[in-house]
């Protein structure tokens, strides 16, 4: 049951995550698994990456930066429900009245 509880809420938060990022910045972000990866065998079992590894580090980490700048936005806000949504936009307009 832990484990099901476990790969449920991971599996949950990834797809929030897609979300609040946009695909397009989620893809390069997902690609830092791999990163994490290399430091771990690094600072665990002593392995010294290759220069390849390291250029390919740098590559990716350019690729997150240069997507988040080419974007010009700020990451999404919490998504919220299409009723919470229009309650704030009543509340915006003079006398709360929706004038669509």
């Amino acid at each position: 049951m832990v484990v099901v509880a476990a790969t449920a809420i991971a599996y949950v938060l990834g797809v929030a995550g897609i979300a609040l990022m946009g695909e397009r910045l989620s893809s390069f972000v997902s690609l830092s698994e791999v990163l994490f990866a290399a430091l771990l065998a690094a600072v665990l079992l002593g392995e010294t990456p290759a220069p390849i590894q390291l250029v390919g580090a740098v590559l990716i980490i350019a690729g997150v930066v240069l997507i988040r700048l080419s974007s010009g936005a700020q990451p999404a806000g919490l998504p919220t429900f299409p009723d919470e949504l229009e309650a704030a936009e009543d509340r915006s307009t003079p006398g709360g009245n929706d004038v669509r």
